[in-house]
């Protein structure tokens, strides 16, 4: 029977989890604040696309996300995790 690596998987967890909420929280707050304070040219069609992709389930993106890690060559390498997540949670949050 094949030992798991427990704390190498937990640790891998945590960086990906602690990783994109960071991120998350920052782009969001910027987006946030300047949906809230700015009055700008195309604010309403920028704003409605940002509702639209919130609707896109982020499962529909895995294939995608997955030819493109193959692609630049990044599978087996944890940036093919943390940096596909970014847009999935900045339009879901």
């Amino acid at each position: 029977m094949e030992r798991v690596p427990f704390w190498r998987n937990l640790w891998n967890s945590l960086y990906l989890a602690v990783l994109t909420t960071g991120f998350t929280l920052f782009f969001c707050t910027l987006a946030g604040y300047a949906f809230a304070m700015f009055s700008f040219k195309g604010r309403e069609a920028l704003f409605g696309l940002l509702l639209a992709t919130m609707l896109i389930p982020g499962t529909l993106n895995i294939v995608p996300y997955a030819l493109i890690m193959q692609a630049l060559g990044w599978i087996d390498q944890p940036r093919a995790l943390w940096v596909p997540a970014w847009p999935v949670r900045l339009g879901s949050s």
